[in-house]
């Protein structure tokens, strides 16, 4: 693998080999990007295709803090309907 002694985070070019696996190809990622983005050895990613782009994305689902929040909330509000509901019941 050939890497440029480049910083490898968002902006920056890490210039790597597409190498054989088995019948298909494998693409080596540099451990500061793996870094960067936050990924791990086995992670689910997605590729695609945009014009002679391949383009590689995490498909790690993405949380905001208000959808955390929010599905906090709805859980805690379920729970606790159904605990008013059997305490009612008693």
């Amino acid at each position: 693998m050939s890497v440029h002694p480049r910083q490898t985070v968002e902006g920056h070019v890490a210039h790597t080999k597409i190498q054989k696996s088995g019948n298909s190809a494998a693409v080596l990622v540099p451990a500061a990007v793996m870094r960067a983005l936050g990924l791990e050895v086995g992670a689910s990613v997605q590729v695609s295709v945009q014009g002679r782009a391949m383009i590689i994305e995490s498909s790690a689902p993405v949380y905001s803090l208000s959808l955390l929040c929010f599905e906090h909330l709805s859980d805690g509000l379920r729970q606790g309907g159904k605990r008013l509901r059997q305490v009612a019941t008693r």
